[in-house]
């Protein structure tokens, strides 16, 4: 230790406010840990995929150690629940066991989504030609182009 959280422990050393290594590790995550009013299981609950799996599973994975006794089969469902819906179902279909084994579902099929997209964004490049349709103002009519 060094600096605050030093000084901070001589004084709770020497006032005798802590018995145990467990109440030492209590006391140091009230004093220097995360804010008491921040709840890491809501927020876990609560994140959502928003980017990549990639970045998803880093922000899941940052937030989820500071959750603990949390069962796997929990990680797996929020990690699940908040995923991009086409990539929800085919890794809820998948029945994951492991953490592990969903984020690479995930990633699996997202890869696979991103590969069937292509194709699709190739083939709506074209252009359609309107009639000419005259009125009294002048000629109505061109081309739309569409990418």
């Amino acid at each position: 230790m060094m600096g605050l959280a030093y000084a901070w422990y001589r004084w709770s050393v020497k006032n005798n406010m802590i018995g145990s290594r467990e109440e030492l590790l209590v006391a140091l995550m009230l004093r220097f840990g995360m804010l008491l009013y921040d709840y890491p299981k809501a927020a876990l609950k609560e994140l959502k995929q928003t980017g990549s799996v990639a970045e998803y599973q880093n922000q899941f994975e940052e937030l989820s150690t500071k959750v603990t006794g949390l069962e796997e089969s929990w990680l797996i469902s929020f990690f699940v629940a908040r995923l991009q819906d086409h990539l929800k179902c085919e890794v809820v279909l998948a029945q994951p066991t492991t953490y592990f084994h969903a984020v690479s579902l995930a990633k699996l099929h997202e890869q696979k989504y991103t590969k069937l997209q292509q194709p699709l964004r190739n083939s709506i490049s074209w252009s359609y030609s309107l009639p000419h349709i005259y009125s009294s103002v002048g000629e109505i009519g061109g081309t739309i182009e569409v990418n």
